[in-house]
């Protein structure tokens, strides 16, 4: 292409941009500047970095699309050479200011250490995407006026006293409009010292180093196994956790470890993972242990992490319940088409929003949430629903709602609105009311557990003396009499009976798993069809979180 050529594809491009209001344009850089300067005004000292970030990405978002007009649906129609020398031009030029952006192996990652470089093979719309939503949720550093938020909370700060923090509406207003990156691992500490200091000053000094001297043996454990498998599931888009040897592995290992022997009643549950690994990010390990205990024993109802997630089953069918009140054709339409939006919100609660939604925006539930409760999972997830309801309402599919969610729509990066949406639309919700409702639905729940583990027992000791019958060779077989591979699983074995042969054991945990599912399918039959699904996506999650 001459320059003749190219140059009119500069000014064609200049002229969509702004509107064709000009013959006389500037070049297509002065003109891109001179939007971005209408759009953006020169920042206050103190708010630079935040702003300009937030500028730099959706100034790319938008370079990107039009450069996407530009070279479709006629690729071969301009000089492929200019698409990419303005791609080189986005990057390179007006670098901005120092933005706590740190590279490592050509990736970016935020203050947190999460990756904030976009799909590398992707196209430009979903590159565009990318940019768009990480400047949606940047905004939100800039939402409270940048420098005059955090001078706020620096002036609370400055009038406490440094070992707990005061209850009083002015602290909760500031934790609901977001703790500052510098404050943010100061203020969780105190929240969770306030709680778990009656317990930490009942337990030995060195309490959590003691837990770890405890993991010398080297036999593993189900939860110790489970532990291994998971830790570069936990956040495999951070840094600190994306391989084996990056620095968060080690010290997320042994908070795990060290709560699965403070607390053998739910040793290791999936999900707990995350947990601790977001605590890592802002506290040193010995006080993320402590914060995982603040989450698991007193923030969450009881049995929220056991071995059937018992409160976590009953916080999905409260969640239903305020789902029917608050959002009336919203259910009307998931009832009408058959679907349990609990599959994919189970999520939701049990693991703290973590890897649902942008980590600016979870990081923001997590500060409400260590201050108020679990009573904000309601309130962020009734208002994740109230601001995409009419994209569900469009969707009858259950995959297409988890798609259109998983994919982060706009609604949920808008940070004001949501929570707006979660702490002004939401209301009223008490308390009072959800303890009424989990009281109700916990006994439910617990009678219908009761039911399949009646029915199991039932089935096992069925089955224990049929197979029994089945395999004596002689009507006079010794009472006494080794037990034969066939007979394992059909209850406990005898004291005093001859160890199984080296497979015995896989056989009859295999059969077991076999029959045991064939006894679930027997139960569901008894069941009506309503109960039947709730049953169904109740049993699921908790296969799930024991795997």
């Amino acid at each position: 292409m001459d320059g003749e050529e190219q140059g009119s594809v500069k000014e064609n491009w200049c002229r969509k941009e702004v509107g064709g209001q000009s013959d006389n344009m500037k070049s297509m850089k002065e003109q891109i500047m001179e939007r971005i300067t209408d759009t953006f005004p020169p920042s206050p000292p103190g708010r630079e970095s935040s702003e300009w970030e937030a500028r730099f990405y959706q100034t790319q978002s938008k370079y990107l699309l039009l450069l996407n007009e530009l070279h479709s649906p006629q690729p071969n129609q301009h000089d492929r050479s200019i698409v990419s020398q303005l791609l080189q031009d986005v990057v390179g030029a007006n670098d901005p200011p120092d933005l706590r952006v740190i590279q490592s192996k050509g990736r970016e990652y935020d203050e947190y250490g999460f990756c904030i470089t976009g799909p590398d093979d992707g196209t430009l719309e979903a590159r565009a995407s990318f940019l768009q939503k990480q400047s949606q949720a940047l905004a939100h550093q800039i939402q409270q006026g940048g420098a005059s938020w955090e001078s706020k909370w620096e002036s609370f700060l400055a009038g406490t006293s440094a070992k707990e923090l005061p209850t009083c509406t002015e602290l909760k207003y500031l934790i609901r409009g977001g703790i500052p990156y510098q404050y943010k691992g100061k203020v969780w500490r105190l929240l969770i010292d306030a709680r778990v200091s009656p317990l930490r000053a009942a337990v030995p000094t060195n309490y959590y180093q003691d837990l770890l001297a405890c993991l010398t043996s080297s036999v593993l454990d189900p939860a110790t196994k489970q532990i291994e498998l998971d830790l570069l599931r936990t956040l495999p888009n951070n840094r600190h956790y994306e391989a084996m040897h990056s620095d968060g592995i080690a010290k997320l290992r042994r908070v795990l470890l060290a709560f699965s022997r403070h607390n053998p009643c739910v040793g290791y549950c999936q999900g707990l993972n995350r947990l601790a690994a977001i605590a890592l990010l802002f506290l040193n390990e010995e006080d993320a242990f402590w914060c995982l205990i603040y989450i698991v024993e007193y923030l969450m109802p009881p049995d929220y992490y056991n071995k059937n997630l018992l409160g976590s089953q009953v916080d999905q069918r409260v969640l239903k319940d305020l789902v029917a009140e608050k959002l009336p054709r919203l259910n009307s339409h998931l009832t009408r088409h058959g679907l349990d939006f609990s599959l994919f919100t189970f999520n939701w609660f049990l693991c703290v929003y973590i890897d649902i939604i942008p980590p600016i925006t979870y990081l923001t539930i997590w500060d409400s949430f260590l201050y108020e409760g679990s009573k904000v999972l309601f309130r962020y997830a009734l208002a994740i629903f109230k601001l995409c309801e009419e994209g569900i309402l469009e969707r009858a599919d259950y995959m297409e709602i988890f798609n259109y969610l998983r994919s982060v729509p706009a609604p949920i990066t808008d940070i004001p609105k949501l929570q707006e949406a979660a702490f002004q639309w939401v209301n009223p919700l008490s308390m009072r009311y959800l303890r009424a409702r989990r009281a109700h639905h916990t006994a439910i729940v617990k009678a219908e557990l009761e039911e399949v583990e009646a029915y199991r027992r039932d089935y096992y000791a069925s089955k224990a003396a049929k197979e029994s019958q089945a395999t004596s060779p002689l009507p006079a077989t010794p009472v006494d009499s080794p037990r034969t591979s066939d007979d394992e699983g059909g209850g406990e074995r005898d004291s005093c009976s001859s160890p199984p042969s080296p497979h015995a054991g896989r056989e009859g945990e295999e059969g077991s798993r076999v029959h045991f599912e064939a006894l679930q399918s027997v139960v569901f039959e008894r069941k009506d069809e309503a109960s039947r699904k709730i049953d169904e996506a109740s049993v699921e999650p908790c296969d799930k979180g024991r795997e």
